[in-house]
């Protein structure tokens, strides 16, 4: 089979086809996984707000301020939280009055109210999940995390009918031991 100068023109346009829609697959997926994880930091601060117009939190409180501030931050660029990035910020080190506020945070959020403690929890659950989606080798290793406990529950189950298989053959033998003993028994 020969290849003229068609069929190669041909192939190279399928090719640059299939590329071109892969990259474009590509960017509306991305496109649509930032617009969600934006939601979902908002979600977030509109339920500190939400407290603070019932009046359960105070805008000036620091447990307020800090976790608007930072999602107000995190909204822009939310594809930014990846593991490279953390390791990066790690690499530049702390900044001591940073690291400060961060511990009068988590001292004041201790006070704080359950309804507020609980807003806190779901933002780190929110950037837990952004991080995951962001980091190709977490999003694998954590999707696989199901598969493995899918396939331990399979080969418990797989097992279990020669579990019980044995379970019975040793059953049967203990049964015929039984037997045998007391017929040589009566026999002496």
């Amino acid at each position: 089979m020969n290849l003229d100068s068609a069929d190669i023109t041909m192939l190279l346009v399928l090719i640059g086809t299939v590329l071109v829609v892969d990259l474009l697959a590509f960017r509306s997926a991305r496109e649509h996984r930032m617009k969600s994880q934006r939601y979902q930091l908002f979600a977030i601060r509109d339920r500190f707000v939400r407290l603070v117009i019932d009046g359960k939190l105070t805008e000036d409180n620091l447990v307020y301020r800090s976790f608007c501030s930072a999602i107000n931050l995190l909204v822009q660029a939310p594809d930014k939280i990846t593991v490279e990035t953390l390791i990066e910020a790690r690499k530049q080190g702390v900044d001591p009055a940073q690291q400060e506020l961060q511990s009068k945070l988590l001292e004041s959020l201790k006070h704080e109210s359950e309804d507020v403690q609980e807003i806190a929890r779901d933002f780190y659950r929110v950037i837990f999940k952004i991080l995951i989606a962001n980091t190709p080798i977490l999003g694998f290793i954590f999707g696989c995390i199901p598969f493995i406990a899918g396939m331990a529950n399979l080969v418990e189950f797989l097992a279990r009918p020669f579990s019980s298989a044995a379970k019975s053959v040793f059953r049967d033998y203990e049964q015929l031991a039984r037997r045998d003993n007391y017929a040589a028994a009566l026999s002496t």
